[in-house]
Formats: C-alpha cells, structure tokens, sequence
C-alpha cells in the first residue's frame, strides 16, 4: 500500500483534493475501458480477499490513504 501511495505522490504535481479526485477519475476510466466494469461501484469491497487483492484494489485503497491526509 506504501509504494501505491509513494508512486502517486510522486507522480502528481499538486497533490490536493481536486488533483487526487482528477486521478482517480481517470483511473476509473482507464479500468472500465479495460476490463468493462468500474471497481469502485461493481465491487463488494466487505467481500475482498483483502490477503489477495488485485493491484486495482490496492491502489484505490492507497488514493483514499492519500486523500485522508490531503489538507484543505
């Protein structure tokens, strides 16, 4: 989860809601264009193997992180 965050901050120039918001949008996009389904509405996330979650699932988990600790 560490290096999900890490590598969002430092990819993002601005890293405040607006911008975390930005991403996660157009990583939901680029998901559901790939796979036909978006992982945030079409997933049970009380149902996740949390000891086997996919790349996708980890890195949602780490904006949120990210997005708790985001000022203003």
């Amino acid at each position: 989860m560490d290096q999900h965050a890490a590598e969002v901050r430092d990819s993002l120039p601005v890293r405040d809601h607006v911008s975390l918001a930005a991403y996660v949008r157009g990583f939901r996009d680029e998901h559901k264009a790939r796979t036909g389904c978006d992982p945030v509405t079409e997933t049970n996330w009380v149902a996740v193997d949390w000891t086997r979650a996919s790349w996708t699932m980890v890195r949602l988990v780490a904006l949120c992180q990210l997005a708790y600790g985001v000022e203003g």
